[in-house]
């Protein structure tokens, strides 16, 4: 994960003169039937060690990000074909990582030469990243108009912030300079209470139950706008005032162009709160509540059952509905009694649903053993 991290040194560094890395011609094919038509599609490439693994895919772009709205909107959905993405797999028993290598070198895709470009924080953990087509000057000047960012000198905090560009969201709401204001946090001593917190009027939350096409209106959002970051909770206060108020500590760069700020109205809306919502117990919490009392044989309980309903899931119409109520799934819920658990289409969404659990289970656990096995 470091590598790329590392390479976003590029703002300090000259062009590079090495030859570039190739796909070969023979694992390239044409982007499906409908692109830029009825959808857009990003080519994607994986490269295991060395070596292009075929086939090549090309992926749907599924809502956007910061930056692809931006270029969309500037030079037109065609922008799409100037991108890419690449994923770097390590070869089982390689002792040595060539993804900062390629990277440096740029990747030749059907005789256009593509250079890092960036990467999401989520990207950063699957070491997987955007490319252009486009130089390293071309690149830099493009992320400059967004922000100082060649001022940060830490480079794992600049990734963190030209990442916010590639943080993606499904939908997105028009937000004028105008409609928001920037308040101050809450502070005693050296502690920020308000801490990528701020406000969202009734009217607000109204627009994004609309645009997401939700059952009710969301108290609590995770966001994405020019530089700014964090949750908006709405406020019965802000009425017809504004329609956003971001805390100082959401704003993490300044768009140095007033014009390109003006230009930026894209609003992301990430994630939003749901009325039905699983709570985990992870391996810290667990041990804390049973410091506090709680006993062993009751927790030992609550996992044991959680299992069973999984295990029951695709075979018994409770173990269904209970799950699928705690989980807010009202279509899926609205189909088991419509068409019952022989369902096939309901039958594929319980074993998916089943799958991610079990895959989240299996990612926390290995959470857990790296914390237990890090030096104290």
């Amino acid at each position: 994960m470091r590598v790329f991290k590392h390479h976003l040194s590029f703002f300090r560094q000259k062009t590079n003169k090495m030859e570039p890395y190739f796909i070969p011609d023979e694992f390239i094919r044409p982007p499906p039937a409908g692109h830029l038509e009825r959808a857009l599609y990003m080519k994607h490439v994986d490269i295991h060690g060395r070596l292009v693994r075929p086939p090549m895919k090309y992926n749907k772009v599924e809502g956007g990000n910061l930056l692809l709205e931006y270029l969309t909107s500037e030079r037109g959905q065609q922008v799409v074909d100037a991108l890419m993405t690449v994923g770097f797999r390590a070869e089982r028993g390689a002792d040595t990582d060539c993804s900062q290598e390629i990277l440096k070198r740029g990747i030749v895709f059907s005789g256009a030469i593509y250079r890092f470009l960036g990467h999401s924080n989520s990207q950063l953990k699957e070491k997987t990243c955007f490319l252009m087509n486009a130089s390293d000057e071309d690149i830099y000047e493009l992320l400059a108009q967004f922000g100082k960012f060649s001022q940060i000198k830490t480079a794992a905090k600049r990734a963190k912030r030209i990442g916010l560009l590639f943080s993606t969201f499904n939908q997105s709401i028009v937000l004028e300079e105008h409609e928001y204001t920037i308040i101050e946090d809450v502070k005693r001593g050296k502690y920020i209470f308000t801490d990528g917190c701020g406000f969202m009027s009734d009217a607000f939350a109204q627009e994004i139950q609309d645009v997401k096409r939700l059952d009710g209106k969301p108290c609590v959002v995770q966001v994405r706008y020019q530089g700014f970051k964090g949750v908006l909770i709405l406020s019965q206060q802000l009425g017809d005032q504004v329609k956003v108020q971001f805390r100082k500590s959401m704003k993490k760069f300044t768009i140095p162009d007033e014009r390109m700020r003006r230009a930026c109205t894209t609003f992301g809306v990430v994630k939003c709160s749901k009325p039905y919502t699983i709570g985990y117990l992870n391996k810290q919490i667990t041990l804390l509540l049973a410091d506090s009392g709680v006993k062993h044989s009751y927790l030992t309980g609550l996992q044991n059952d959680f299992h069973a309903m999984l295990r029951e899931l695709c075979g018994t119409a409770q173990s269904a509905e209970y799950y699928l109520r705690i989980k807010g799934e009202r279509k899926l819920l609205d189909w088991l009694h419509n068409y019952g658990l022989e369902s096939q289409r309901l039958q594929r969404a319980l074993k998916n649903l089943r799958a991610k659990e079990i895959k989240k289970m299996q990612k926390d656990n290995a959470v857990d053993e790296d914390d237990d096995a890090s030096p104290t």
